[in-house]
């Protein structure tokens, strides 16, 4: 990657120190407390300096690069030993020419650590004229002439309020063991090489503390988590949470609610729901419940926290991104993990959770790990919003989701291209028609003036279902003959549907049903119609029959949205019938039908 020009080395791992940062739990776009251990201020006040590569302090005004951060940590007392741990972190071991380079660049006087932490020869530097040193920083000073210098115990990511338990104990910054640097060891990588959790902060005692005061609000009540869930997740509050400093140097506090990520970091959340600023994080906050990972089986992927607890508090294992940009995080995380799941993507409803999603969908896919991207808080904005706004709904959707998931889209339609239509007088006599709903709508004297002309004159055999009145009616005004069939069904109870389903059944069972059916409805009201008009559309399948359904001037509109076509009859003053309909094409048709 790099020639062995040793200043081009230089600049480029002064450049990782974000990385070395993000390694320690610490976010390079963030403040954090000062590392100084002269600087006893209780706000952070360090952040990371692009321009300059170094970590800096706007209060007591420390600098520090990433070579003085390694030689606190690993207890290196030159600035040989730094690039060696720097070189094996970010680029593995050191060649030769290298360190032959390196010997002939020019060093300065350095402590040497003893493990007492006490400095054996105490050097003045008063002379020195190298002032990029860690150790030169006047700030140092004071420590230096009283033979200390500082310690992996005094260092900590940095110096923070007692109440928040922040304070890197020697063993949990330096556990891995501190020794001089004597050989070069095989390294893969940064995340190899630093075992990151052994210097990360433990915030359990605030952790502990904050989950003791949860009843002091009722903030998590009223996002719909359970008492339950509240218990075992550790949820706190914090009437008084320090978060920072104001542009004037004031002090920021909020009453937050603090969602813990283990015992190495927590996320606050702004319970004033005024306050534009929402969240803060502090130490890891990665993956939210990532323990449910350790048991395989359905587990819910969530984009926020409170998402995760919703869920949960209804009897369900989800987890959280904590943020979209955590997608890699879970993939890495899923990687190391072994056990039969099946994952349910639900991210939030906007653009970058559609993003992540379908991230999350195309990684599955490629690592042949079942999941279901799904809309689970349709049609609100994330889950923890559909359960405050329709908890029994909500509820009901979870319970029932594997049968909702397996509702068949007709993908195949099989469209009938046989489909006949009506546009031509001959058309009413012939009545060749499609195995489809048709709708005749009209006044009732006029469809049944017509309908008594087709029985007399008709070829085809017919099928009249209507009430016992009507049936007789139009007996009186039909004509038997050999070449024209008709036959009648009196409908009268209260389950009409179920009524029509039953009898033309058993017309079918007995091998008599008819060419055409014709179902009068022109004594229902409009609901009973619209309703009448669903259930004969669809059995039209499965009779293979066309089915007429007669009706009032007044649902003709609303039934033609159901029939393959509909039919507007009225009579002429000559006593002809005329009929305006709406052709194949769209184009609307009208013609005059006079009987002899």
């Amino acid at each position: 990657m790099f020639d062995n020009n040793l200043e081009q080395k230089i600049t480029f791992l002064k450049g990782k120190l974000p990385d070395y940062l993000r390694a320690k739990g610490l976010n390079p776009a963030s403040k954090f407390y000062c590392i100084n251990p002269q600087d006893h201020d209780k706000l952070p006040t360090m952040s990371y300096d692009p321009n300059t590569l170094t970590v800096r302090c706007f209060n007591c005004k420390a600098s520090y690069n990433i070579f003085d951060l390694l030689g606190f940590q690993y207890h290196l007392n030159n600035f040989k030993e730094q690039f060696i741990k720097a070189h094996e972190l970010f680029l593995g071991p050191v060649n030769e020419s290298l360190l032959i380079a390196l010997n002939n660049y020019p060093q300065k006087p350095q402590f040497e650590f003893a493990d007492d932490f006490e400095v054996k020869n105490e050097l003045s530097f008063e002379d020195e004229a190298d002032s990029s040193s860690p150790f030169k920083n006047p700030l140092f000073s004071k420590l230096q002439k009283h033979g200390k210098i500082p310690s992996p115990r005094d260092i900590s990511f940095g110096n923070p309020a007692p109440e928040q338990n922040m304070v890197f104990s020697r063993d949990r910054f330096n556990s891995a063991s501190v020794q001089r640097i004597n050989s070069f060891n095989n390294h893969a990588g940064l995340f190899n090489s630093l075992n990151k959790d052994d210097f990360r902060p433990d915030f359990s005692e605030y952790i502990s503390q904050c989950a003791m005061n949860s009843s002091n609000t009722d903030y998590f009540r009223q996002r719909g988590i359970s008492d339950e869930v509240i218990k075992r997740f550790n949820l706190g509050y914090d009437e008084q949470c320090l978060v920072g400093i104001d542009k004037l140097n004031n002090k920021i506090y909020w009453k937050a609610a603090i969602l813990p990520y283990g015992t190495k970091g927590y996320r606050i959340r702004n319970t004033d729901p005024y306050d534009k600023e929402r969240f803060r994080a502090k130490g890891l906050c990665e993956i939210f419940n990532a323990q449910a990972l350790e048991i395989g089986g359905k587990i819910f992927i969530t984009e926020g926290e409170f998402d995760a607890l919703s869920l949960e508090s209804l009897g369900y294992r989800a987890i959280a991104l904590g943020g979209v940009g955590n997608v890699s995080r879970l993939l890495d995380l899923i990687r190391t993990i072994k056990g039969e799941y099946i994952f349910y993507i639900c991210l939030d409803n906007d653009k970058s959770g559609g993003e992540a999603s379908r991230m999350l969908a195309s990684a599955f896919y490629q690592m042949q790990i079942p999941y279901k991207e799904i809309n689970l808080a349709f049609p609100y904005k994330d889950p923890n919003e559909a359960l405050c706004q329709d908890p029994q709904n909500f509820e009901i959707r979870l319970n029932n989701l594997e049968q909702l998931l397996n509702l068949n889209l007709i993908e195949d339609l099989n469209p009938k291209n046989d489909a006949l239509y009506i546009n031509l007088p001959e058309d009413l006599l012939s009545l060749k028609l499609s195995a489809n709903l048709y709708t005749w709508c009209g006044r009732p004297i006029a469809l049944r003036l017509l309908l008594a002309n087709i029985l007399n004159k008709s070829l085809c055999s017919l099928l009249y279902l209507s009430d016992r009145w009507q049936c007789q009616n139009l007996e009186t005004k039909y004509i038997p003959s050999q070449e024209n069939k008709a036959h009648f069904l009196e409908i009268s109870g209260e389950d009409i549907l179920n009524e029509i389903k039953d009898k033309l059944n058993a017309c079918g069972v007995k091998g008599s049903l008819p060419d055409i059916i014709i179902v009068d409805a022109l004594t229902f009201e409009l609901k009973e119609t619209l309703r009448l008009a669903r259930y004969l559309n669809m059995l039209t399948d499965s009779l293979k029959r066309p089915i007429i359904l007669l009706g009032n001037t007044d649902v003709s509109s609303k039934v033609e949205s159901l029939s393959l076509q509909n039919l507007e009859i009225s009579l002429t003053a000559e006593g002809a019938f005329k009929c305006t309909t709406i052709n194949a094409q769209g184009l609307p048709v009208s013609f005059i039908k006079k009987f002899d």
